[in-house]
C-alpha cells in the first residue's frame, strides 16, 4: 500500500511541475513587438506622390530623425497599442490560471481519497495524462493568439507612423527620415533635425480626432 501512495505522489508532483512550466513558457516565450526596430514596407500600390520638394538624386539631402523611445510613451496610439497587447497576455493568464485551479481541484480529489486500489490509480493516471495535454494544448493556444494579435496591432502601429513620416517628409522637403532610440546605430545628430514633438503632435491630433468622430473621450494625456 505504501508503493501506491508514492506512486499516487510522484503523479501529483508531475502534474503540479506541469503547470509551472506552462506559466513560464508562456510568459516568457511572448516576444516583445513594442521595441522590435524591424522595418515594415507594405506592398500595396499607392498614388502618385508629389516629391517635387525632394532633392534630386539626394544632392544635399535634408535627413531628419525621430525619438522612438519619447514615440512609444508619448503617441497615444502606440500607447493604446500596447494596452491591448497587455490586456490580451491579462486575459490569456487568467484562462491559464483558471485552466490550472481546475486541474489542481481534480488532483486534490483524487488525493484526498488517500490510499488508492490498482483501477483507481490507473484511472488517475490515464486522466491525468489526458488533462495536462489538454493544459499543454490551451497554452499553445494562447501562445500563438498572443503572437497573432501582438504581431498584427505592430505592424499597424509601424505602417501609420511610416504614413505620417511620409507626410511630413513630402510637406517639408525631408528627404530622409531616420529613427533614433537609446542603444541604436544612432549615436549622433544634430537635434535642429528633431521632429519627434511634430511628429507625435500630429499622431496625437488624428487619434484625438478619430474617436471624436467614433463619439469617444479620447483618453487624457
Amino acid at each position: 500500500m505504501e508503493n501506491k501512495s508514492n506512486k499516487l505522489a510522484v503523479i501529483s508532483l508531475i502534474i503540479n511541475a506541469v503547470l509551472i512550466i506552462a506559466v513560464i513558457i508562456l510568459f516568457v516565450k511572448m516576444p516583445s513587438g513594442a521595441n522590435d526596430d524591424t522595418v515594415v514596407v507594405s506592398n500595396d500600390s499607392t498614388p502618385v506622390l508629389d516629391v517635387s520638394k525632394l532633392h534630386e538624386k539626394g544632392e544635399n539631402a535634408v535627413v531628419v530623425y525621430y525619438n522612438g523611445d519619447s514615440l512609444n510613451t508619448k503617441s497615444k496610439l502606440i500607447l493604446d497599442i500596447q494596452n491591448d497587447i497587455l490586456t490580451a497576455q491579462a486575459d490569456a493568464e487568467k484562462k491559464l490560471q483558471s485552466k490550472q485551479s481546475e486541474l489542481m481541484a481534480w488532483d486534490k480529489k483524487w488525493r484526498d481519497k488517500g490510499m488508492l486500489t490498482s483501477t483507481e490509480e490507473m484511472q488517475y493516471a490515464k486522466d491525468g495524462e489526458k488533462k495536462q495535454m489538454e493544459l499543454m494544448t490551451m497554452q499553445q493556444e494562447l501562445e500563438q493568439e498572443l503572437y497573432a494579435l501582438q504581431n498584427n496591432l505592430t505592424l499597424t502601429g509601424y505602417a501609420r507612423i511610416a504614413k505620417f513620416t511620409q507626410d511630413l517628409a513630402l510637406k517639408n522637403g525631408y528627404d530622409y527620415v531616420l529613427s533614433y532610440q537609446l542603444g541604436g546605430q544612432l549615436m549622433f545628430a544634430n537635434s535642429k533635425m528633431d521632429i519627434t514633438s511634430e511628429l507625435i503632435e500630429m499622431m496625437n491630433a488624428d487619434w484625438d480626432a478619430t474617436f471624436t468622430e467614433e463619439g469617444e473621450e479620447p483618453a487624457a494625456e
